[in-house]
């Protein structure tokens, strides 16, 4: 079973998502990509910029995939490094808390970047299509990224038990905490802060709803599996 308290890994988990978000916020470049991160004060835009060649269409699309990839990849590297030092931990062991550390950080950077790159890949397929609604592409695209992100947290986190059935039913745990972080974002963001686009996966607007928006997107994120997979875990026993 697992050791972490959910009390402490709904901490845990919200001040990792807190430290992305605050990250994000920032139009920082990011040399490895060439492009600078899609947020911060960058105004929504409807579509690409006119007069766009092939060429550069190529070159944008390329860079969003990348910036996607590495923001979700970062998010779930510092919460699963959170909750899988938590766990450590909370087993009173130092060997373990490093171990569960990086096991939660790569499985969480892993999955989270896959997420990234199909929900971005889901964005762009999706952005034109007049048949789907703005709330049910943005729940398509975050359930994509934050369902894979959970998934990769929960499973690192979840090998501390070394049981497969623990594993398995942990791991459904953080499909769940996914399921309920793209619900509350989609949810939220559409009443609370109309002027951040959300139908990419990394949301773009201005201001304190830019910071408000990137607050739920992965702080509520974090909370939620860090709760979640700790108590289906405790419960089990």
């Amino acid at each position: 079973m697992l050791l972490l308290h959910p009390l402490l890994g709904l901490i845990l988990g919200i001040g990792a998502g807190a430290i992305a978000a605050g990250v994000f916020y920032w139009p920082v470049p990011y040399p490895w990509f060439k492009a600078q991160l899609v947020t911060g004060q960058v105004k929504p835009s409807d579509g690409p910029p006119s007069g766009e060649t092939p060429e550069q269409t190529a070159k944008r699309l390329r860079a969003e995939s990348n910036n996607a990839m590495f923001a979700v990849g970062v998010a779930g590297v510092l919460i699963g490094g959170f909750l899988g030092l938590g766990e450590g931990l909370a087993r009173r062991s130092g060997r373990e808390a490093i171990v569960l550390a990086l096991l939660g950080s790569i499985l969480g950077g892993l999955f989270g970047a896959v997420g990234g790159m199909v929900g971005h890949h889901l964005a762009i397929t999706y952005e034109f299509n007049l048949s789907m609604s703005e709330l049910g592409r943005t729940m398509l695209i975050h359930g994509t990224a934050l369902v894979s992100l959970c998934a990769g947290v929960a499973l690192g986190v979840s090998l501390a038990t070394r049981s497969v059935a623990m594993i398995s039913r942990n791991l459904v745990a953080g499909i769940l905490a996914g399921i309920l972080a793209t619900l509350l974002f989609t949810v939220v963001t559409s009443f609370a802060f109309p002027g951040v686009r959300t139908q990419t996966v990394i949301p773009q607007g201005s201001g304190s709803e830019l910071a408000s928006a990137l607050l739920v997107w992965l702080a509520a994120t974090g909370g939620l599996v860090g709760l979640m997979v700790p108590a289906l875990g405790r419960a089990q026993h």
